[in-house]
């Protein structure tokens, strides 16, 4: 969808710019609250802490407790429920006659529609927990996923694994085994690799993951004992360049696979072709020029209902950027660091990946709700932002 279609719909249905506008001041409201939340209550010690001025720290590992189970099942369930209610209105299957006969027909579709959006949902849960220690917005992040992220969803819930396991590779023990630690970082470059297969232009979240590896092998060098951290500096990247040599081989033998680049459909076969490494190079010259290249318009595969969370996320960055500039949370600036990456994206390749990343900066800003017991805040933001998107996709 153009922009110019856009604003001619708000010109023909005035009640979609109502909305908006109220909508808008309901999220200005809620970034505004996040400074009076963050306020020390009165008759408690919390002033304290503002005493000393806060610094950088890395962030440290929340473990998950047994009771993360249900919210974490109650949460893909609720994605799942909001999933159907999107597919049922966006395919207009309340206006036909034959609605059970095409649900039964297309079962298969709306399972897999449902089951990666149950997968997305208890990723997004997971990250969130690990990221900011609460429930409820971990909660309330992964419902609305089910309503909210609908655009390149296999790419966007292959990039949410990779940045859980990103996540946890770098909260990991410094002190721990290289083989536990490398588990990590191994999952998070093998979802990252299945997300440039699906969508090769996320590979302009290469300096994002870049800069988290550079950061996190530092921190850890300068936490270890004088007498090992060399040592383990120099295993670590030598491990660390041999599973990108490796990563690199696996995805052109993927991607030769999956394009029948060669007329091929045999593994071995492929590795046996001398063709098959001749033209490596040349095809990752090519590869890389595509990277320039914008396949489509800014606003193309876009609705008049994503302005909802793009509007509550941009300004929850208000929030975020307070946490980055006041507050020193690393957590803050990990997701900051993200944002310039989806953003190049957008721009260069026409791809909208800012859903995720905005859901997750929502996700900062409620869990200070959280820390402060404001839990109805983080209910009537969430609920604020579900009840306008689905009225709007009903008068749709």
């Amino acid at each position: 969808m153009s922009l110019l279609i856009i604003l001619k719909r708000l010109l023909a249905e005035p009640l979609l710019a109502v909305s908006l506008v109220l909508f808008f001041l309901c999220s200005v409201l809620f970034s505004l609250l996040y400074f009076r939340v963050q306020r020390p209550r009165r008759g408690t010690m919390e002033w304290m802490q503002r005493v000393d001025a806060p610094h950088f720290a890395a962030p440290k590992l929340q473990r998950l407790q047994w009771s993360d189970v249900a919210w974490l099942v109650l949460s893909v369930a609720c994605a799942s429920l909001l999933r159907f209610f999107y597919l049922f209105i966006y395919l207009r299957l309340h206006t036909r006659s034959n609605t059970l006969a095409i649900l039964v027909e297309a079962s298969g579709f709306f399972l897999s529609r449902l089951l990666m959006g149950g997968f997305l949902a208890g990723g997004i849960y997971l990250l969130v927990r690990l990221l900011f220690h609460r429930t409820m917005p971990a909660l309330c992040t992964a419902a609305l996923s089910g309503l909210l992220l609908n655009e390149n969803l296999d790419s966007t819930l292959f990039l949410c694994l990779s940045l859980l396991f990103l996540y946890l590779w770098m909260v990991s023990s410094h002190e721990a085994p290289l083989a536990l630690t490398g588990l990590w970082f191994v999952l998070s470059g093998g979802f990252y690799a299945v997300a440039l297969l699906s969508c090769w232009p996320l590979a302009w979240l290469a300096p994002f993951y870049t800069a988290v590896y550079t950061v996190t092998q530092i921190l850890r060098y300068r936490s270890r004992d004088p007498l090992q951290r060399g040592r383990k500096l120099l295993i670590s990247l030598l491990l660390t360049a041999l599973c990108l040599l490796l990563g690199v081989g696996i995805l052109w033998l993927a991607y030769c696979l999956r394009s029948e680049r060669f007329g091929v459909t045999s593994p071995l076969a492929l590795l046996s072709s001398p063709e098959f490494y001749r033209s490596f190079f040349s095809a990752a010259r090519h590869q890389l020029s595509e990277l320039f290249v914008r396949s489509s318009g800014y606003f193309a595969g876009l609705f008049f209902e994503d302005s909802f969370l793009f509007i509550a996320g941009s300004l929850s960055l208000i929030p975020l950027l307070h946490g980055v500039f006041c507050l020193k949370d690393s957590r803050c600036l990990w997701l900051l660091g993200l944002l310039p990456c989806v953003g190049v994206l957008w721009l260069l390749c026409g791809i909208y990946l800012f859903p995720l990343p905005l859901l997750l900066v929502l996700g900062y800003q409620w869990s200070v709700n959280s820390e402060k017991n404001k839990h109805v805040l983080t209910l009537l933001s969430a609920a604020s932002l579900a009840v306008f998107y689905g009225t709007c996709i009903i008068l749709h």
